[in-house]
């Protein structure tokens, strides 16, 4: 059950006991509800290692009830975040809805892979859960931020955007610290400025090897020395003592704390020490007084709200600035959406001289019963698609996403383009419309697109009246990080010319739906140019030979088994 270098680590006295308790499970091999009964039984008394809180929730998915596996894996959630193992999700059968674990700001957890293309109107419903996952160093923070970004409305506050990019350095820091260099590592954790950070990250990195005594012992001294949280300080002794069952010492200092803090210790052990106290819901207290699950902390500033209006009868004619006129209007022609959001703030002549609408986002959609063609919320337009030229919107400066579909018009876009001073979308959808190429660079030829969807977009060079094929599209992209074209012409070097492009950021997501690709030059792409972990997906025509299929997939998932670590392969879907 535990690896033999793991055991010889153990405190005799804990060795000799968890030795007697593995012959004890294995005599209950092909009795799963006793087995597991014996884990939780354990729980009780002692820390548990991470292998035997695995095995109990992989136990409880072989139940043969959806609501017997409920029970048995809800009774054990907090017992196992208290032990300093966090299993998230705990992926429990969710007939009657989700598991809900205390919420940690872990360095490293599992997420969702983001590469839909999603926009809608209005502030998004869980923002604020959104801007908690990039007020902490983690590794989804980039993921996480482009998901607030789609799911706004305007642009983010400033101090938003200043505390992602702290995290975003802070994570990197991190790590790259010696994964053995505990000192360094928690030092560099206290930069964070976040108690529950520092705590959560320290309790998990415990439970992923309970013998690493100074790291137990670096994290009390944490403890004494933020001389703020008695109650968590004298729980980690409880836990430390729990495990290192021969460290008298240790125990000592405990007693001592328990005394100066004021004992009896309420614990949920069932076999308290003489200044303990066994309570049955000790856990739940633990977790509510440890454990802040109130995120509002970055909310937009009250003064956002608009509550003066002005037009240009009262607006002062002459302004004097310290440069010349000629200067002036070269700044806003050039300033980027926030620099001139900035500017209309500050006076309102620069709006009057130059009347640039700044658009944070532009949707179509289908028009919802009773809405108004047009809906505006705060930065954003959502427009039913039949009526997009029909608004009377002029002159926009479009700064973030477009989603744009008609099955009725593939002119709509190309009709509204005129009507745009200037864009800037990272986030950029299409769907069934005819452009050409002036036009699509107009649209993603700025080099800011993060993620581009084309389906069904016909592109045509307006000087030779040639189709524009999928190379010339992605040259436009160097910051992409997804990619979906799908319906756009390729040719035999179209995989040759790709693996020659130089981009800025590896691929999470690269997604085609084309007729040709040589495979051994889209192996090279796909090894400069695709993230760990990230996506592929090549859907080629039906009238594509099978067995020419069958070799594609062949090299390239040789390829990829070669050149990518077991935990860090891409995964290819080829059809």
């Amino acid at each position: 059950m535990l690896e033999s270098s793991f055991k010889e680590s153990l405190d005799p006295s804990y060795l000799k006991i968890f030795t007697k308790f593995e012959d004890v499970l294995k005599a209950t091999k092909d009795d799963k509800g006793k087995r597991m009964d014996l884990i939780v039984q354990f729980s009780s008394i002692y820390m548990m290692p991470k292998e035997l809180w695995d095995e109990y929730f992989e136990l409880t998915h072989k139940t043969p009830h959806a609501l017997e596996e409920r029970e048995r894996t809800t009774i054990m959630v907090l017992p196992s975040v208290y032990h300093f193992f966090y299993k998230y999700p705990i992926g429990a059968r969710d007939h009657f809805g989700p598991i809900r674990l205390p919420k940690r700001k872990l360095l490293r957890w599992k997420v969702a892979a983001i590469s839909t293309f999603d926009l809608g109107i209005g502030i998004s419903s869980n923002s604020e859960t959104l801007i908690n996952d990039i007020s902490f160093p983690n590794e989804n923070i980039e993921r996480k931020w482009r998901q607030y970004e789609k799911s706004s409305s305007s642009m983010p506050p400033q101090k938003v955007v200043k505390l992602y990019q702290k995290m975003k350095a802070l994570f990197a820091k991190i790590e790259a610290i010696d994964k053995n260099d505990d000192e360094k590592w928690i030092k560099t954790l206290l930069e964070v400025e976040d108690n529950e950070f520092v705590e959560h990250n320290i309790e998990y990195r415990i439970g992923t090897n309970l013998t690493n005594k100074k790291l137990w012992k670096l994290y009390i001294q944490y403890l004494k020395d933020q001389q703020q949280n008695s109650y968590r300080l004298l729980h980690t002794y409880s836990k430390y003592c729990r495990f290192f069952l021969d460290d008298v010492e240790m125990k000592e200092e405990y007693r001592q704390a328990a005394k100066d803090y004021g004992s009896p210790v309420e614990v949920p052990w069932k076999n308290p020490f003489d200044f303990e106290i066994f309570g049955e819901n000790v856990l739940k207290n633990y977790f509510f007084k440890n454990d802040n699950l109130s995120y509002n902390y970055y909310e937009e500033e009250e003064n956002n709200k608009v509550t003066v209006y002005f037009n240009t009868d009262n607006l002062i004619k002459q302004q004097n600035f310290p440069f010349k006129t000629p200067f002036i209007h070269y700044i806003i022609q050039n300033a980027n959406a926030r620099v001139l959001q900035n500017l209309f703030k500050c006076c309102k002549w620069f709006f009057v001289k130059n009347p640039i609408p700044l658009c944070y986002s532009l949707v179509t959609k289908q028009r919802p019963m009773e809405k108004p063609q047009i809906n505006f919320y705060q930065q954003s337009v959502e427009v039913v698609k039949i009526a997009l030229n029909e608004t009377g919107i002029e002159n926009i400066y479009l700064s973030t996403a477009l989603k744009i579909m008609s099955l009725r018009d593939r002119m709509m876009l190309s009709k509204f383009i005129p009507k745009m001073f200037k864009c800037d979308a990272k986030y950029i959808s299409i769907v069934n419309q005819n452009l050409t190429f002036k036009e699509l660079q107009f649209l993603i030829g700025h080099g800011n697109v993060v993620d581009l969807s084309l389906s069904e977009v016909h592109i045509i060079d307006g000087d030779n009246k040639k189709e524009v094929v999928i190379e010339d599209i992605i040259k436009l992209i160097p910051k992409a990080q997804f990619i979906d074209i799908a319906g756009i012409a390729s040719t035999p070097k179209t995989a040759q010319i790709l693996s020659q492009l130089k981009f800025e950021n590896k691929m999470e997501s690269f997604n085609l739906k084309m007729e040709n690709l040589e495979p051994n030059d889209f192996v090279e792409f796909i090894k400069k140019n695709l993230a760990p972990k990230s996506r592929i997906f090549i859907h080629f025509k039906f009238n594509h030979n099978v067995d020419n299929i069958f070799n594609f997939r062949e090299i390239v998932e040789n390829a990829i088994n070669t050149h990518w670590k077991e935990s860090e392969k891409p995964m290819i879907k080829v059809i």
